[in-house]
């Protein structure tokens, strides 16, 4: 599950959200997605896949503590191994930081690649949940709490 914040824009607070989130950084992740009208491609590890939704939910718009508007995607999304991707393409170099103090609930930064201005700037920005959360235990999380305090 995805947890996004509701109308916040990161790209005004990206470098101090960095550095005081680098205690918590966990791992970083190099990849290229491909957009294409057969659908969206990942290359990881030399390992080419394509993404598959497999349960498309309705966003839930969810309150916290009357400050926080977040919406929570419950879809789920597999990979499937390929071995080829369509000729007409978009072709996007990824980068992707993870934040955490648990295995719950981590903190996902992603920034795509500018050629023209050779700079990295984030693109998607979200909290991956696990599936054993239920939605009290997403609101009520200290995990949560602390992350959502830094980047106010």
């Amino acid at each position: 599950m995805k947890l996004y914040i509701k109308n916040y824009n990161i790209q005004n607070n990206v470098e101090a959200i960095k550095e005081i989130l680098k205690k918590y950084c966990t791992k970083q992740t190099e990849s290229v997605r491909i957009l294409s009208d057969k659908g969206i491609f990942t290359v990881t590890n030399k390992k080419l896949q394509q993404q598959n939704v497999l349960l498309d939910c309705q966003l839930e718009l969810v309150s916290k503590n009357n400050k926080w508007n977040l919406i929570l995607d419950k879809s789920e999304i597999h990979h499937t191994n390929v071995h080829q991707i369509p000729f007409n393409h978009l072709k996007l170099k990824m980068t992707s930081h993870y934040y955490s103090l648990s295995n719950l609930i981590q903190l996902v930064v992603e920034k795509t690649y500018h050629p023209e201005t050779n700079k990295n700037v984030v693109t998607d920005f979200y909290f991956e949940i696990s599936s054993k959360c239920t939605d009290f235990e997403i609101i009520n999380n200290d995990e949560l709490n602390v992350f959502l305090s830094t980047l106010n």
